[in-house]
């Protein structure tokens, strides 16, 4: 990893707990419904996915995916809202030797108001997000659209993620670091994945793996 010189970040369970406010949101919309929804199948199938996963009555699945929607982007919930474990420090100390962007799924203008709030907004170049492509993290030119934005290869690029999804980025060249969630530590995983506990020791892995080199 000597010639990584651009950090991506996920943002769902890898900078914010908000992947755990959705399941929590999600979990209490089904039990309401009579349907129970487990940390492993969620963890399984994805933030995304798990609801259609269960196949459930479309109807009554477009109800509740109504309701989580509404519940989860209220402004409330920004008070539930937590940076991961070691998240601002190791932000803060990676920007003095890399460049970085967020690489998220989700929209602009929600991961510029989670930036601002958490006062990250300084610390990033780029945001790669939702709309960004048609397919988001699914279609390669996701990544290379990051890549392309600092000028540099794709192997000079590190992902670090929560997800299978993240994993994506491997596919264009990018380097990968994994920090498995409560739940997607149940996901199917294969085994040359780079696995690290928390965002605190991306550094000290770094730097490790430099020196080493």
């Amino acid at each position: 990893m000597k010639n990584i010189k651009v950090i991506a970040f996920d943002v769902d369970g890898t900078i914010l707990n908000t992947d755990e406010i959705y399941f929590n949101i999600l979990k209490k919309q089904l039990l309401e419904e009579g349907v129970c929804l487990s940390k492993k199948f969620y963890g399984k199938y994805g933030l995304d996915d798990s609801l259609y996963s269960l196949n459930l009555d479309p109807i009554l699945t477009k109800s509740v995916k109504q309701k989580v929607t509404h519940d989860y982007y209220h402004n409330d919930q920004l008070a539930n809202i937590k940076l991961k474990t070691g998240v601002f420090e190791t932000i803060q100390t990676l920007s003095r030797d890399y460049q970085l962007a967020i690489a998220s799924g989700e929209k602009l203008g929600r991961i510029k108001k989670y930036l601002t709030y958490f006062n990250l907004e300084h610390y990033i170049d780029f945001i790669a997000h939702g709309e960004l492509v048609e397919g988001r993290k699914d279609n390669p030119e996701y990544f290379l659209r990051i890549a392309n934005y600092y000028g540099v290869t794709p192997q000079e690029c590190l992902m670090i993620g929560d997800s299978v999804t993240d994993l994506k980025a491997t596919e264009v060249g990018f380097q990968t670091l994994i920090i498995p969630t409560e739940f997607t530590q149940h996901a199917t995983w294969s085994n040359d994945v780079i696995f690290l506990n928390s965002a605190d020791e991306i550094p000290r892995y770094l730097k490790d793996k430099i020196v080493k080199s």
